[in-house]
């Protein structure tokens, strides 16, 4: 079988034109030089990482922040060939590993940062992470995130301890959503007017404190392409994992789905949860729509 470049095959046939409906928004966490078993999904090895990154690259993507994203949406214009690249938690090796590959491709980025674990050597602190984290990794410092700051990265809030927002009483949401945007602007002096909920999981009660806390908009982890349509609180976001191949990644980015079945859980979430209040409602009684 015929390769590419970038590591596809010559069956690989997914291009930017084909990003018709929306933008696509990707989701990394920590990248690592071999992926272990012991490790979460979501963790990608660096060199698949770079693999996609170029191809972006050589398919005429470009990366664009949050607010260039929302400022889209709101006037209902369309952004071709435009990709927004996300990171969660704040792992150092975003500043060791993905920051070179980025600026090699001409990329920036955003880091949605727990922000409680800043400066821990492990993290150990966040409970619910249990010993899914890279052993290699740790959390970034704040001077760590000044370097991805000044290099163009946008630093907005993924929580203070990176808990399931559904199991939250309303004054600890305050804390966890509140709070890290509060500590971000403390110790960056720069407005955090973006949030990503952890886990992708909310209620209709997060939805309606992002707006109370000035908040300009919110990420989930559903599926699909971001579009005019969609409730800026809960913006989908593509989740890239371990285990995504070129060519899953390729038809991730061109579509909003991994696969026709994806595309059509998708939809009928969408309708069933259209009304965030009606979703609280029936997740009591269908636990594996999960967000």
């Amino acid at each position: 079988m015929g390769g590419n470049a970038y590591g596809g095959q010559t069956s690989l046939s997914y291009s930017a034109s084909m990003n018709s409906s929306g933008v696509p928004v990707l989701m990394y966490h920590a990248l690592v030089d071999t992926y272990e078993p012991y490790m979460a999904a979501v963790h990608v090895e660096t060199a698949a990482f770079e693999l996609q990154m170029g191809w972006l690259a050589a398919h005429g993507y470009r990366s664009i922040s949050p607010m260039q994203l929302l400022q889209a949406l709101e006037e209902n214009q369309p952004l071709p060939n435009s990709v927004v690249i996300t990171f969660d938690d704040g792992y150092a090796s975003l500043l060791q590993k993905a920051l070179p590959i980025l600026a090699r491709y001409g990329f920036s980025a955003t880091l949605f940062l727990t922000t409680e674990s800043v400066g821990w050597p492990t993290y150990k602190n966040l409970p619910e992470f249990g010993d899914s984290v890279p052993l290699e990794d740790r959390p970034l410092t704040w001077d760590e995130v000044r370097v991805l700051q000044a290099a163009g990265w946008s630093i907005e809030a993924h929580s203070r301890t990176h808990q399931n927002h559904r199991n939250l009483t309303s004054a600890e949401l305050q804390q966890e959503m509140g709070g890290s945007k509060a500590q971000i602007e403390a110790c960056l002096h720069s407005a955090v007017q973006f949030y990503a909920f952890p886990y992708g999981k909310y209620t209709a009660g997060s939805l309606e404190l992002l707006d109370a806390l000035n908040y300009r908009a919110g990420f989930s982890v559903h599926p699909g392409q971001a579009n005019s349509k969609d409730d800026v609180r809960r913006l989908p976001r593509l989740e890239i994992t371990a285990q995504c191949g070129l060519e899953e990644f390729a038809r991730k980015v061109t579509t909003g789905y991994d696969s026709s079945s994806e595309k059509y859980r998708s939809t009928v979430r969408n309708i069933l949860f259209r009304s965030p209040r009606l979703k609280d409602f029936l997740q009591k009684g269908l636990g594996r729509y999960s967000n």
